[in-house]
Protein backbone atom coordinates (compact mmCIF):
# COMPACT_ATOMS: atom_id res chain seq x y z
CA UNK A 1 0.00 0.00 0.00
CA UNK A 2 1.37 3.40 -0.93
CA UNK A 3 1.47 6.07 1.71
CA UNK A 4 0.74 9.69 0.86
CA UNK A 5 3.67 12.07 1.14
CA UNK A 6 1.48 14.69 2.79
CA UNK A 7 -1.54 14.31 4.96
CA UNK A 8 -4.94 15.04 3.50
CA UNK A 9 -5.76 18.17 5.55
CA UNK A 10 -2.37 19.70 4.67
CA UNK A 11 -2.92 18.97 0.99
CA UNK A 12 -6.44 20.40 1.05
CA UNK A 13 -5.22 23.50 2.90
CA UNK A 14 -2.40 23.87 0.37
CA UNK A 15 -4.79 23.58 -2.58
CA UNK A 16 -7.22 25.99 -0.93
CA UNK A 17 -4.52 28.58 -0.35
CA UNK A 18 -3.31 28.24 -3.95
CA UNK A 19 -6.85 28.59 -5.24
CA UNK A 20 -7.49 31.63 -3.04
CA UNK A 21 -4.26 33.20 -4.26
CA UNK A 22 -5.23 32.62 -7.88
CA UNK A 23 -8.73 33.89 -7.26
CA UNK A 24 -7.50 37.10 -5.68
CA UNK A 25 -5.07 37.83 -8.53
CA UNK A 26 -7.54 36.99 -11.32
CA UNK A 27 -9.57 40.20 -11.23
CA UNK A 28 -6.49 42.46 -11.31
CA UNK A 29 -4.96 40.40 -14.14
CA UNK A 30 -8.14 40.62 -16.17
CA UNK A 31 -8.50 44.34 -15.56
CA UNK A 32 -4.89 44.99 -16.60
CA UNK A 33 -5.25 42.78 -19.65
CA UNK A 34 -8.50 44.46 -20.63
CA UNK A 35 -6.95 47.92 -20.39
CA UNK A 36 -3.78 46.96 -22.29
CA UNK A 37 -5.85 45.13 -24.92
CA UNK A 38 -7.90 48.23 -25.62
CA UNK A 39 -4.86 50.50 -25.66
CA UNK A 40 -2.89 48.06 -27.85
CA UNK A 41 -5.68 47.73 -30.40
CA UNK A 42 -6.30 51.44 -30.36
CA UNK A 43 -2.60 52.12 -31.02
CA UNK A 44 -1.28 49.01 -32.77
CA UNK A 45 1.87 50.74 -34.04
CA UNK A 46 3.16 51.89 -30.66
CA UNK A 47 5.93 49.53 -29.49
CA UNK A 48 5.55 50.39 -25.81
CA UNK A 49 1.84 49.48 -25.79
CA UNK A 50 2.59 46.36 -27.76
CA UNK A 51 5.22 45.23 -25.22
CA UNK A 52 2.88 45.97 -22.31
CA UNK A 53 0.14 43.99 -24.05
CA UNK A 54 2.50 41.04 -24.57
CA UNK A 55 3.55 41.13 -20.90
CA UNK A 56 -0.05 41.17 -19.73
CA UNK A 57 -0.93 38.38 -22.16
CA UNK A 58 2.06 36.38 -20.88
CA UNK A 59 0.95 36.92 -17.28
CA UNK A 60 -2.55 35.79 -18.18
CA UNK A 61 -1.14 32.70 -19.91
CA UNK A 62 0.98 31.98 -16.85
CA UNK A 63 -2.12 32.40 -14.70
CA UNK A 64 -4.08 29.90 -16.78
CA UNK A 65 -1.17 27.47 -16.76
CA UNK A 66 -1.12 27.80 -12.96
CA UNK A 67 -4.82 26.97 -12.91
CA UNK A 68 -4.20 23.97 -15.16
CA UNK A 69 -1.32 22.81 -12.95
CA UNK A 70 -3.44 23.17 -9.82
CA UNK A 71 -6.29 21.29 -11.48
CA UNK A 72 -3.89 18.55 -12.59
CA UNK A 73 -2.40 18.28 -9.07
CA UNK A 74 -5.87 18.02 -7.56
CA UNK A 75 -6.85 15.33 -10.04
CA UNK A 76 -3.63 13.44 -9.33
CA UNK A 77 -4.31 13.64 -5.58
CA UNK A 78 -7.87 12.43 -6.12
CA UNK A 79 -6.60 9.56 -8.27
CA UNK A 80 -4.05 8.60 -5.59
CA UNK A 81 -6.71 8.77 -2.90
CA UNK A 82 -9.01 6.60 -5.01
CA UNK A 83 -6.22 4.03 -5.36
CA UNK A 84 -5.58 4.10 -1.62
CA UNK A 85 -9.29 3.73 -0.91
CA UNK A 86 -9.49 0.81 -3.35
CA UNK A 87 -6.52 -0.86 -1.64
CA UNK A 88 -8.08 -0.29 1.78
CA UNK A 89 -11.38 -1.65 0.49
CA UNK A 90 -9.64 -4.78 -0.82
CA UNK A 91 -7.82 -5.20 2.49
CA UNK A 92 -11.10 -4.72 4.35
CA UNK A 93 -12.78 -7.35 2.21
CA UNK A 94 -9.92 -9.79 2.87
CA UNK A 95 -10.20 -9.10 6.59
CA UNK A 96 -13.97 -9.64 6.47
CA UNK A 97 -13.44 -13.03 4.80
CA UNK A 98 -10.78 -13.86 7.38
CA UNK A 99 -13.16 -12.76 10.13
CA UNK A 100 -15.90 -15.04 8.79
CA UNK A 101 -13.48 -17.98 8.74
CA UNK A 102 -12.32 -17.27 12.30
CA UNK A 103 -15.92 -16.80 13.43
CA UNK A 104 -16.86 -20.17 11.92
CA UNK A 105 -13.94 -21.84 13.71
CA UNK A 106 -15.00 -20.18 16.95
CA UNK A 107 -18.58 -21.37 16.46
CA UNK A 108 -17.33 -24.93 15.84
CA UNK A 109 -15.29 -24.79 19.05
CA UNK A 110 -18.31 -23.53 20.94
CA UNK A 111 -20.48 -26.29 19.49
CA UNK A 112 -17.88 -28.88 20.48
CA UNK A 113 -17.69 -27.37 23.95
CA UNK A 114 -21.48 -27.36 24.23
CA UNK A 115 -21.54 -30.96 23.00
CA UNK A 116 -19.00 -31.92 25.65
CA UNK A 117 -21.09 -30.23 28.33
CA UNK A 118 -24.18 -32.07 27.08
CA UNK A 119 -22.31 -35.38 27.19
CA UNK A 120 -21.10 -34.66 30.72
CA UNK A 121 -24.64 -33.83 31.86
CA UNK A 122 -26.02 -36.95 30.20
CA UNK A 123 -23.26 -39.11 31.66
CA UNK A 124 -23.92 -37.63 35.10
CA UNK A 125 -27.60 -38.55 34.78
CA UNK A 126 -26.64 -42.14 33.88
CA UNK A 127 -24.16 -42.17 36.76
CA UNK A 128 -26.84 -41.03 39.20
CA UNK A 129 -29.27 -43.65 37.86
CA UNK A 130 -26.64 -46.39 38.18
CA UNK A 131 -25.70 -45.14 41.66
CA UNK A 132 -29.31 -45.37 42.82
CA UNK A 133 -29.61 -48.82 41.22
CA UNK A 134 -26.47 -50.05 42.98
CA UNK A 135 -27.58 -48.59 46.31
CA UNK A 136 -30.98 -50.26 45.87
CA UNK A 137 -29.30 -53.59 45.12
CA UNK A 138 -27.10 -53.32 48.21
CA UNK A 139 -30.03 -52.41 50.44
CA UNK A 140 -32.10 -55.17 48.81
CA UNK A 141 -29.30 -57.67 49.39
CA UNK A 142 -29.10 -56.74 53.07
CA UNK A 143 -32.87 -57.10 53.41
CA UNK A 144 -32.77 -60.43 51.56
CA UNK A 145 -29.92 -61.67 53.77
CA UNK A 146 -31.85 -60.58 56.84
CA UNK A 147 -35.00 -62.40 55.64
CA UNK A 148 -33.00 -65.54 54.79
CA UNK A 149 -31.23 -65.37 58.12
CA UNK A 150 -34.53 -64.89 59.95
CA UNK A 151 -36.23 -67.95 58.28
CA UNK A 152 -33.24 -70.29 58.59
CA UNK A 153 -32.42 -69.24 62.11
CA UNK A 154 -35.47 -71.07 63.51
Amino acid sequence: MTTPTTTLPTTVANYTSQLNSLQSSFSSLMENFYNTYIIHHTNPDDENYSNTYKQEKSQLTTFFSSIFTLKNNIQTSIHNLNQQIAELDNQLQREEVSNVIVQNKLDQKRWKQQGAHDLIKESYKYYQYQYVSNASLIVGNFILLYVIYYYYRK
